[in-house]
């Protein structure tokens, strides 16, 4: 880094893709509360690890994969709708900034289009990027609803680089679970991992360039 604070790039990196949930916002727990409390409404439980495994995967592939296991009478329409009312309700007033996002996010801002590129549905990424006052910094914003395959296929991160119009061998991804690092190393991108309480125990040396505590470590030997 400059003494301006500016990042000096060697030419490979020129764009970078947030996933959201974990990475720029300590959303996590809360998914995990309000994912509890719809199984619990419907009547089943499962083991906590498996429940974190889901981490970075869409509702509709999640609930989907739940309500066929346990048969769930439901509509998965009816049950992923009920998740979201139950997570938007539990999240309000209470996102938080993970560590570094309010630092590193306009210092990119100022060289590189950045893009957010979550499995999140579009409401909850306007209500996370609203919350935390970021919405400007980013030039795309596309959601789990917006490609056909969830993570860990790499449609959402071939399709947030389309739309930023870079190759995606241009784009440097951050992502806090393994199924979005896996997205993000088929679309062929660099991909540095944040992991956090839930994913931190994820072995993620096969899909990730390089980890990280936290977005305060972010470093311009990533550029490279």
């Amino acid at each position: 880094m400059s003494e301006h604070g500016e990042l000096r790039n060697t030419g490979m990196i020129e764009a970078f893709i947030f996933d959201m949930d974990g990475v720029l916002v300590d959303s996590e727990p809360i998914h995990r509360r309000a994912e509890r409390e719809v199984m619990r409404e419907l009547g089943f439980s499962i083991p906590t690890e498996e429940h974190n495994a889901f981490a970075g995967t869409t509702d509709k592939f999640m609930w989907g994969n739940l309500k066929e296991r346990f048969q769930l009478p439901q509509s998965l329409d009816d049950i992923t709708r009920l998740k979201q009312v139950t997570y938007r309700s539990m999240a309000q007033g209470n996102l938080h900034p993970m560590t570094g996002v309010l630092e590193l996010v306009p210092r990119l801002a100022l060289q590189y289009p950045l893009a957010v590129a979550s499995s999140a549905v579009m409401d909850e990424i306007d209500l996370t990027v609203d919350s935390l006052g970021i919405r400007p910094y980013f030039r795309v914003f596309v959601s789990g609803r917006d490609v056909p395959n969830s993570k860990p296929a790499p449609d959402i991160f071939l399709e947030a680089a389309r739309r930023l119009g870079m190759p995606p061998e241009r784009c440097l991804v951050f992502e806090d679970a393994l199924t979005g690092a896996t997205a993000a190393k088929r679309a062929g991108m660099r991909v540095v991992a944040v992991p956090h309480a839930l994913t931190e125990h994820f072995d993620f040396s096969t899909v990730a360039d390089y980890r990280i505590p936290n977005l305060t470590y972010f470093d311009e030997k990533f550029l490279a």
